[in-house]
């Protein structure tokens, strides 16, 4: 049966995400780092599609050959930059991406964000495991 990634589609192409954002209410020391555990899901509406080669220059060069998606939606979305407490993330097509840059384009007239994710890691695999 076939199965789209799709579903929540509407007309308007925008489909359902959760973003994972850090509240900074607590944590934990992992080696002695202090790991930030705790975050809040914030439901938005947004449309996702691939990077071109020009806004893969808006990121780090170390996250360049990662693989990447942008994100665009009229609810606010948070980088390190604007968020103290570390970026949102947001699980998509079987991979958690990390938010490394955000623009926000306020025209009022159509006003929106447009953020830049870059994978985080892997959550399943496509192949099976022997």
């Amino acid at each position: 049966m076939f199965s789209s990634k799709f579903r929540g589609l509407n007309s308007t192409g925008k489909v359902p995400l959760d973003l994972r954002r850090p509240d900074g209410t607590g944590g934990s020391y992992v080696d002695g780092i202090f790991q930030k555990s705790e975050y809040s899901i914030v439901p938005i509406f947004a449309n996702i599609q691939p990077v071109g080669y020009k806004e893969t220059q808006m990121v780090a060069e170390a996250d360049r050959s990662k693989k990447m998606v942008k994100v665009y939606s009229s609810s606010a979305i948070f980088s390190e930059e604007e968020n103290e407490n570390g970026p949102d993330e947001f699980d998509w097509e079987g991979d958690r991406f990390r938010v490394m840059k955000v623009l926000n384009y306020s025209m009022h007239v159509l006003d929106h964000y447009k953020a830049i994710g870059v994978m985080k890691e892997k959550l399943d695999s496509e192949w099976p495991t022997p």
